[in-house]
């Protein structure tokens, strides 16, 4: 990934919003699930505003499908943006964002979490060939756990950034360069028999440049490179060079390669304890091929992932750079597109191994999935859309629970594992099906939805969970039993 991401270990997520838009649009949507809507319109000699609005709950769903409500969630999320154009050249964006979320398992416990952004942000582009961004941000996060009458952990992530970020255009050179600044505080309040609180606040810098050039009329390069430094260790600055390059066999056809180094700082809580601490490392090769025409898109890409530095913790509690890992995999990727139907179809393949936090040998990687793969077919006939999707995923690695020992200590039965993630979870399918019918309703267009999850009603396994004497095991089943939905969308413009 670009070298304007940095402390990313394995990757980024970078999303955008819609931005200009040139005349009014919106809907609204109703459904079992909840209501969403969406406006987007322009602002006369001003630019434009774009903004969502989103509730979800899982009361109505429960009930449809004769569920009992021992578990339930509910959702909000509300989202907004001004796009000011002050000149031809100058345009000011103003963002707000709000994501609230609450999951809740009868009497047993609770989860709740707000995530709160606000930004600012200003495009110049002085020249023809030179455009420059600065962006101000901050966000807020909040999470709490409380399990009645025994532990209640409160969670908030404080977190002020700034980047400026430059694209120069210069003939067979793109280059782009830029520089971002983060300071994060973070607080966590544990209340058990008491109350323990802890606080944390670092400081991270990050500079990185990108040139990419054409070196023959077939082959593309990039090269580039971020220098990154935390203030809260004593390790200094850290350099990732990245690197890749592309060859256009035919018009149809490109084959890829990259390489690049990484490094990521890790839990802010753990580095205040140990400052001399390095940042975790990885080193990234891809190898991948692409075919694109009108009518299909083909990907195939083969990875590996070395990764160096990770954190392990001896005996005495002390963290240190002593671990290590690997993680290599192929991903497949195909999508098809007819005037009847589309097909897609994504296939993931990961072998991952990892000596990492207190496991000292390594061992499968609690992250690895090791096949994993989704199929969509979707037809369209006349006013009516159909789409069928199957999934599948090979259990997730878990330690064993072997046996138990009472502890006379603390007179509790206390459990022996077996050797870290030797096991695994049994597999996990699934196949849901949607579909739609469009039509008008008062010269309006009007659109009827309806979909069936997880159709066969497959009893998947997310996790086990153990009594408190460790004598028997219960299986934790997903959330996504058989489920049907229903709702209605009837856009504004």
């Amino acid at each position: 990934f670009h070298p304007k991401y940095g402390d990313a270990l394995s990757g980024v997520m970078d999303i955008s919003a819609k931005d200009l838009v040139a005349k009014s649009e919106g809907g609204l949507g109703l459904s079992v699930l909840g209501l969403n809507s969406y406006a987007g319109f322009p602002l006369k000699n001003v630019g434009s505003f774009i903004g969502s609005y989103n509730r979800g709950y899982s009361d109505l769903l429960t009930r449809l499908n004769s569920r009992g409500g021992d578990r339930e969630f509910r959702t909000e999320q509300a989202f907004g943006k001004f796009n000011i154009r002050i000149n031809k050249s100058n345009q000011l964006r103003i963002y707000g964002l709000y994501d609230g979320y609450r999951y809740s398992q009868d009497a047993d416990f609770s989860v709740s979490s707000k995530n709160t952004t606000a930004a600012l942000s200003w495009t110049s582009a002085p020249a023809r060939n030179i455009a420059a961004k600065w962006l101000a941000a901050a966000t807020r996060y909040e999470m709490s756990f409380d399990q009645p009458n025994s532990l209640r952990v409160e969670n908030r992530d404080d977190v002020l950034q700034s980047r400026l970020d430059v694209l120069w255009d210069f003939d067979r050179h793109f280059l782009e360069f830029g520089a971002d600044i983060q300071t994060r505080t973070i607080a966590t309040a544990v209340h058990e028999t008491e109350a323990r609180n802890y606080r944390t606040r670092a400081t991270r810098f990050g500079f990185y440049a990108n040139d990419k050039f054409r070196l023959t009329d077939h082959l593309f390069v990039n090269l580039g490179g971020r220098l990154l430094s935390l203030s809260l260790l004593n390790h200094g600055w850290s350099f990732d060079p990245r690197a890749s390059a592309a060859f256009l066999l035919t018009k149809e056809d490109i084959l890829r390669i990259s390489a690049g180094w990484y490094h990521q700082f890790g839990d802010y809580f753990v580095l205040k304890k140990n400052p001399d601490l390095g940042p975790k490392s990885a080193i990234h090769l891809a190898l991948s091929y692409d075919r694109i025409t009108e009518a299909t898109e083909l990907r195939a890409t083969l990875y590996d992932k070395e990764y160096r530095s990770l954190f392990l913790t001896a005996e005495d509690g002390l963290v240190g750079n002593g671990g290590t890992g690997y993680a290599r995999g192929a991903e497949f990727f195909i999508k098809k597109k007819s005037q009847k139907a589309d097909f897609l179809f994504v296939y993931n393949f990961l072998h991952s191994r990892r000596k990492e936090n207190d496991v000292e040998i390594l061992s499968p990687s609690p992250y690895e999935i090791a096949h994993s793969a989704t199929g969509i077919l979707t037809w369209k006939i006349k006013s009516w859309s159909l789409g069928l999707r199957y999934s599948f995923a090979s259990g997730r690695p878990f330690t064993p629970l072997e046996g138990r020992e009472w502890d006379t200590a603390s007179q509790a039965y206390v459990p022996v594992w077996g050797a870290a993630y030797s096991d695994r979870y049994p597999s996990y399918q699934r196949i849901d099906l949607n579909g739609s019918r469009s039509f008008s309703l008062f010269n309006r267009l009007v659109v009827i939805y309806f979909g069936v999850t997880n159709v066969l009603d497959n009893k998947n396994i997310s996790r086990y969970d153990y009594g408190d004497d460790y004598a028997g095991r219960k299986d934790q089943q997903s959330i996504f039993g058989r489920s049907l939905f229903v709702g209605i969308y009837v856009p504004f413009f």
